[in-house]
């Protein structure tokens, strides 16, 4: 079994490098030409591409240096601008469009904390009406008043069909009166 195996190993192999050899054998001969022009087009193709990465390296330096200014830096920056453009007579502009910011802005204020008040008005005078009204009666009497009684909240005081004396609450419903409460 061991020879079989032995035997079968070396045939693969042998057929493997058969193979490769007859594949060498089917790729063409280049010239030199060739070859030396692809090899160009190689060079150049790295060439723009070390172009490339170069000129993002030098992006990512200015973007670093920009960042990396301090507040002190940017202020003086700032006012060295501000320097020429009062010198050309266009700083007094700047002041005026900054005034007129903070004039807008307090106006905003103003009409939102008006704003407010009217809503607060109109809640608390929503609130007051609605305390104002009294519901409608659901409960329609036909009964006769009796004049000498009032409700606790001096409502009027029916006298019912068999003698009951009641009187119509806020909710609207009859609510009767027991002879001890007269």
């Amino acid at each position: 079994m061991r020879k079989i195996n032995f035997f079968s190993i070396l045939i693969l192999v042998a057929t493997l490098i058969f193979n490769q050899a007859t594949f060498a054998a089917k790729e063409p001969v280049k010239s030199k030409k060739e070859t030396t022009s692809k090899n160009k087009k190689v060079k150049k193709e790295t060439q723009s591409e070390k172009k490339e990465k170069s000129e993002k390296a030098e992006k990512k330096e200015k973007a670093n240096k920009k960042s990396s200014l301090t507040k002190n830096e940017k202020e003086e920056k700032k006012s060295t601008k501000s320097e020429k453009k009062d010198k050309k007579g266009k700083g007094e502009g700047l002041e005026k469009k900054e005034a007129k910011k903070t004039e807008k802005a307090e106006k905003k204020e103003e009409v939102k904390s008006e704003k407010k008040d009217k809503v607060e008005t109109k809640k608390t005078e929503a609130k007051k009406e609605i305390r104002d009204v009294k519901p409608t009666s659901t409960v329609k009497s036909n009964d006769p008043i009796d004049s000498k009684l009032k409700g606790p909240d001096g409502q009027a005081v029916h006298t019912g069909p068999r003698g009951g004396k009641y009187y119509i609450n806020r909710n609207g419903n009859k609510t009767y009166i027991t002879p001890d409460s007269k």
